[in-house]
């Protein structure tokens, strides 16, 4: 039997490690609580602990990990907070090198003797990015064997192939766990080192000493990698790429082609404006990117846009050179990393043949003054008139431009910014005072800066410098403050953010100690956020819970302890495992609500739901259930109906609006006549109740109805009518044709009060509509739209005069009529 286990030290430290990296955005909530629940279980396994089901399980670490997160962020409502908690935080405050060290420690004793010595190696070879390589390879051990992606620890892996399936699996599939596909490219980098590391204790000593003799040529390593040199112009026939990144953030792709069209992609990305759209690459006429007509294989870079891949290995780098130098890029953005294929492997070194002696530009001072007092609002790019107006202003200040009008567009385009197709040159004076605009705003605490916000409270001083929108207002300031960080819309003073977090921190920094944060008073003190961003993030985010029109709450401030979390957890989980479901205004909150007296009812089920439930179960309105479409309403209701000798629709209604929070006549009335017998307007009764003649009520129908249809008002009087047991009307003849008469069938648009629908032979294959088309076309009725609505609703064919369908139907009466 499993025995009750006290939290040490290195799980505390172990939580608060991951709960600091979802706080710094390396991984997502629900990645580090599934991560540390598969460490913590399999090193308790390992120590030979007998564990059940709930040992640090998921629902148990993300009640730890709250009061773990209020503990490491000083906060003090919340969980109850455990004296080993605030122990580990002061370490890790205090002695962030004990703490760490502890953590190393502890996952070293862990794994094999084959996983120290990668250990080692990651250390000599790698010692500035240790520690970011060890956090991704644990997320993959712990996830991967969760969801049994790898059989084994990853530390008893030493086959290069089984390394490379997981790796294929994290980069084709983020069913393992991987929400952030950074999280996932980083895992395939850890990845790849880690197959480095045991393909060279494969390698034999004999085969790297011939690989050494080889290194002046290649600037080959001891492991037989080369390295991508774009200075050079070599051959790359018979060789096979094994990395390749672009601005140090690694591609996970195999193949020449395949990295030639990823690479080109983000070039596109990042150097639109200088990008060659239906061009060549090389000194071939052939078109290299543009539209995919003549092109053998074009894959899509952008929105119409194709790149020709049919393309050998040397012609892939020699294109990705010509690329970069079009765009103005440095060589070592892109790195690759290839080693020859076996066919190739035999040969001797092929030697260089060229140095590429890369541009320069040399009239950019010329071209400078130029641009600077003659095109202030930009020099268009690829236009005669402008390179000959230029050439006239040179002229007439006697400064010297190259000869040839390509060299010429070389040195704009160096000179200055590319933006919108025009070059931009920008001054000294205005790139030292704009930065001061910028540092003063984020020195008064502002976090977040909107492009669009900041233009309109500037405008009259921007437009003065001639910064006319938002891509030139990015661009100067990437000049003047480049540490910044540029989002599509905003500018942060931080690391990289997406705009909804930087607003929600942006509206915890200004309410500061409040619990309640007001929609109007956020948009006078946050003048750089757009208002409907402001919004839009209160609405969006768990972080806040809305009590009334602008007013929120924030959850940071919601009180409540573990008794109260395991008591709810508890009564959902008896409640789903029963009945398939539970209704969140039925959940134990009696003191939850005394401590957050602030809160509506609306908004304390929210509240309650953000904090303890929304990691185990969805909300479908007010019902709470394991799986995301949640339980169909009608089902309930039916159930709600099922085994009651009466029940009113207000009834059912009101208790449709108990379980979704909105009364649905329509579900209330399907759920009614699918389990009881409608008596009169209001009123359903248990089919016990009746006892029906069906084939004595049938041939009265027939005799009335014949084999074809009739609106159900066509039955006038029920005299014939046998007794069942209540008093004969529409109502109770429309249940009857529902679900009791084997020749007839009720066809409705909807349920409705008035007794407005068909009675139908049951063999007659016409829909609802397809019957009024005929309904139309036998009146002596003109067919236009008011006539026809007017018809149908008067016979109680529909229960209103305007129809969605009118038109249509009209149209198939004139046909039928023409065709009779």
């Amino acid at each position: 039997m499993a025995v009750r286990i006290p939290w040490d030290k290195y799980e505390a430290s172990l939580l608060l490690d991951y709960c600091i990296k979802v706080e710094n955005g390396e991984v997502s909530r629900t990645e580090a609580i599934s991560i540390v629940s598969q460490i913590l279980r399999q090193r308790a396994v390992s120590a030979g602990h007998e564990i059940d089901e709930v040992f640090r399980n998921e629902n148990g670490i993300s009640m730890q990990f709250s009061a773990m997160r209020n503990c490491y962020l000083g906060k003090s409502h919340g969980l109850t907070i455990s004296k080993l908690f605030y122990k580990i935080v002061e370490l890790q405050k205090n002695n962030p090198n004990e703490f760490y060290k502890l953590l190393r420690e502890e996952s070293e004793k862990m794994e094999t003797s084959t996983w120290q010595e990668f250990l080692q190696w990651l250390r000599n070879k790698y010692p500035k990015r240790e520690e970011e390589i060890l956090h991704s390879l644990t997320m993959i051990n712990a996830l991967g064997r969760k969801n049994r992606m790898i059989k084994s620890p990853l530390g008893d892996i030493r086959d290069p192939e089984e390394i490379n399936r997981i790796m294929n699996a994290v980069t084709a599939s983020s069913s393992h766990g991987f929400q952030s596909k950074k999280n996932a490219v980083n895992a395939c980098y850890a990845l790849q080192l880690y197959t480095k590391f045991l393909q060279e204790e494969r390698i034999p000593a004999s085969y790297k000493a011939d690989q050494k003799e080889q290194t002046a040529e290649y600037a080959e390593n001891s492991d037989g990698i080369l390295k991508v040199d774009f200075n050079v112009i070599r051959s790359y026939a018979h060789t096979k790429p094994i990395y390749c990144a672009y601005k140090n953030q690694p591609i996970n792709l195999s193949g020449w082609n395949a990295i030639f069209h990823a690479l080109v992609q983000l070039i596109y990305r990042d150097y639109r404006d200088k990008f060659p759209v239906g061009q060549s690459l090389s000194s071939s006429a052939r078109i290299d990117t543009g539209k995919s007509e003549q092109m053998i294989y074009p894959k899509e870079i952008a929105d119409g846009i194709y790149l020709e891949c049919n393309v050998n290995s040397t012609g892939v780098i020699n294109k990705l050179r010509s690329l970069m130098d079009i765009c103005g890029m440095d060589y070592d953005v892109i790195e690759i990393q290839y080693r020859f294929t076996e066919k190739g492997s035999g040969k001797k070194p092929i030697q260089k043949t060229a140095i590429v002696s890369k541009w320069e530009p040399q009239y950019t001072e010329a071209v400078t003054q130029i641009l600077s007092a003659k095109y202030k609002y930009g020099f268009r790019i690829g236009s005669a008139i402008e390179m000959m107006k230029i050439r006239n202003y040179a002229e007439a200040e006697n400064l010297d431009l190259p000869a040839s009008n390509e060299d010429l567009e070389k040195e704009i385009n160096a000179a200055g910014v590319s933006i919108d197709g025009k070059i931009y040159i920008f001054s000294k004076e205005l790139l030292e005072m704009l930065g001061s605009v910028i540092d003063e705003i984020f020195q008064t605490g502002v976090t977040v800066i909107f492009l669009n916000a900041f233009i309109e409270k500037k405008e009259e001083w921007l437009e003065e410098n001639h910064i006319v929108s938002e891509q030139i207002l990015k661009e100067v300031l990437k000049q003047c403050r480049p540490h910044l960080y540029f989002g599509q819309n905003i500018i942060t003073s931080g690391n990289r953010i997406t705009e909804h977090e930087a607003v929600v921190a942006e509206i915890h920094r200004v309410a500061g100690s409040e619990a309640i944060v007001y929609f109007t008073d956020l948009t006078e003190q946050l003048i750089y956020i757009p208002s409907e961003k402001i919004a839009w993030s209160l609405s969006a985010s768990d972080e806040f819970v809305w009590i009334s029109e602008g007013k929120y709450f924030r959850m940071c401030h919601f009180i409540y302890n573990n008794e109260d979390a395991e008591e709810i957890l508890s009564f959902v989980s008896e409640e789903c495992d029963s009945k398939g479901y539970a209704s969140i205004t039925g959940v134990p909150m009696d003191r939850i609500s005394e401590e957050n007296y602030e809160l509506s009812t609306t908004a304390l089920y929210s509240a309650v739901y953000n904090a303890i439930l929304k990691e185990r179960y969805y909300l479908n309105g007010k019902i709470l259930s394991t799986v995301q479409n949640g339980v169909d309403i009608t089902v309930l209701l039916k159930a709600y109906c099922q085994n009651r000798d009466e029940c009113s629709v207000t009834e059912v209604m009101k208790r449709a609006e108990e379980l979704t929070g909105s009364s649905n006549k329509q579900y209330s009335l399907i759920a009614m006549y699918d389990t009881m017998v409608r008596a009169d307007e209001d009123r359903f009764v248990s089919e016990t109740q009746v006892s029906f003649d069906v084939a004595q009520i049938d041939n009265l129908l027939e005799k009335i109805i014949g084999d074809r249809f009739a609106p159900i008002r066509k039955i006038s009087t029920f005299a014939l009518f046998p007794t069942c047991g209540l008093n004969w009307n529409h109502y109770l003849l429309e249940s009857y044709c529902y679900r009791f008469s084997r020749k007839f069938r009720l066809s409705v648009l909807n349920y409705n009060d008035k007794n407005a629908g068909i009675i139908a032979a049951i063999d007659l294959p016409l829909s609802y509509n397809e019957m009024l088309c005929e309904a139309a076309a036998d009146a002596d009725i003109e067919l236009t739209l008011e006539a026809v609505g007017e018809y149908l609703f008067t016979n109680s064919f529909t229960a209103k005069r305007k129809y969605s369908s009118m038109s249509e139907i009209i149209k198939r009466a004139k046909t039928i009529r023409e065709e009779r």
